[in-house]
């Protein structure tokens, strides 16, 4: 159920910035090139005709004409010297063609036209923090800070510099769990941007991570965000996750239970307090909730699946098979669906029910090619359909990652069909540790655990 579970720490990036930032030195596809992408974080009116220069030299770049190209940019910037340097507007047009062989050597270029320009240090910090160089990315960021402290040619490019750099160190210090970093950080981006919801999320993350955990303040943090984006979670859920995040289950479960009892008709919040009885394995505290909201909410695909999960935990597979059908036909391209239900066919004696669960899996596998879970999925289903050959050459290729535990089962299961039992024996230890997802079938795992 690794699907339902959402992200703590959510990147902070500013948006002007978003554009340029994630296809630079990533090997992106190609992007349309604009004055608004190519020097919209520098000046207001981009599009104005006093930036004709700008739009030759993307017409001239466009006919790979890259001397020409720069010989506009540079009239443009001593025609506006609120521009960019040209180097970094040269780079940010290699990066926008998806000429990411040339973007490295433009920016260095920048750090020697324009030693005191924070942004060439901002875009490699922001490549490294991509690449998990956490100690390059530091530095970087570190030195961008301090070109940026000095910095004030332009008012506007300062307030992205600061956007970008104090959100990459708060993720920094995230990662390394420096909490009073992350919020020392996190205080100097919202001094800029007040308005910032993903920074004032996370601010409310890290008020409820550190010990004590400043719950008034975090709920305050988190009150803020929802306000400016009603798509975040309520206050309570986003503690509850953020408690759980930290294993702290039973601080968690205090936290939906007080979204629930304050928000009964906010589907998400429904969700999310479902999910966290199924975790606990209070089925049928969970289908209570889950049938009330389906009262108020009938279309909402999430309570359909949860409510299909819970029928699974009750070994109620007619009504599974009916509410995960529900689902699908409310959410077509919802893959963890079809998984489930995939996974409650295969467990039919009857052959053309389990030809129905492969069909199923190879829908999950098709719309998530890359997650691990829909993949063990498929691959249990060919085992259960007699292609093993198959099912042990999709396995050969998967990257686990981060799986749920009863794909981590299945996995086990199949070691014990090729008579590997300290393997299967490790990862049903592993499997029933894992308490941040839902897990079906634990009583299963239990029981062959304890037949090993």
């Amino acid at each position: 159920m690794n699907s339902l579970c959402n992200p703590l720490l959510p990147a902070l990036r500013h948006a002007a910035a978003v554009a340029i930032a994630a296809t630079l030195l990533a090997g992106a596809a190609q992007a349309q090139i604009t004055n608004e992408a190519l020097i919209g974080d520098a000046v207001s009116d981009a599009d104005s005709s006093r930036y004709s220069d700008v739009g030759n030299a993307i017409e001239r770049y466009g006919n790979r004409d890259i001397v020409a190209a720069r010989t506009f940019l540079e009239t443009a910037k001593r025609k506006s010297p609120k521009l960019p340097p040209v180097a970094v507007m040269l780079a940010k047009m290699h990066a926008l063609a998806g000429n990411s062989k040339a973007i490295r050597p433009a920016l260095e270029d920048c750090i020697t036209e324009a030693p005191d320009d924070p942004e060439p240090y901002l875009i490699l910090a922001e490549e490294a923090i991509r690449g998990n160089r956490t100690i390059e990315a530091d530095a970087l960021f570190d030195k961008a800070v301090k070109l940026m402290n000095e910095f004030d040619s332009n008012a506007k490019r300062k307030r992205d510099f600061q956007i970008r750099a104090y959100s990459g160190r708060t993720r920094i210090a995230q990662a390394r769990k420096k909490w009073d970093q992350a919020e020392s950080d996190l205080k100097a981006l919202l001094e800029v941007d007040p308005e910032n919801a993903a920074a004032n999320f996370a601010q409310g993350q890290i008020l409820f991570v550190m010990e004590p955990p400043r719950a008034r303040e975090g709920l305050a943090a988190f009150d803020r965000a929802r306000k400016l984006n009603d798509k975040l979670d309520h206050p309570y859920v986003a503690a509850g996750k953020t408690f759980e995040s930290q294993g702290k289950s039973k601080e968690a479960m205090q936290y939906f239970e007080g979204a629930y009892k304050s928000a009964k008709d906010d589907e998400s919040v429904l969700v999310a307090y479902g999910q966290a009885l199924l975790r606990e394995d209070k089925v049928e505290q969970a289908e209570k909730v889950l049938a009330a909201g389906l009262s108020t909410h009938p279309d909402s695909p999430n309570l359909w699946l949860l409510r299909g999960v819970a029928a699974r935990m009750k070994g109620d597979l007619d009504q599974a098979e009916k509410n995960l059908i529900k689902t699908v036909s409310l959410a077509p391209a919802n893959s963890v669906a079809y998984g489930q239900l995939a996974l409650t066919l295969i467990e039919s004696s009857v052959e053309e029910t389990k030809l129905r669960a492969l069909s199923f899996a190879a829908t999950s596998q098709k719309l998530a090619p890359e997650n691990p879970d829909t993949n063990i999925t498929l691959a249990w289903s060919l085992y259960e359909n007699g292609q093993a050959r198959q099912a042990s050459s999709l396995l050969q290729n998967l990257k686990l990652g981060n799986i749920d535990p009863d794909s981590t089962l299945l996995l086990a299961k199949i070691l014990m069909i090729n008579n590997q039992k300290e393997g299967a024996k490790k990862l049903l230890t592993q499997a029933l540790e894992d308490t941040r997802h839902i897990f079906v079938k634990r009583g299963e795992a239990e029981k062959m655990l304890a037949s090993l």
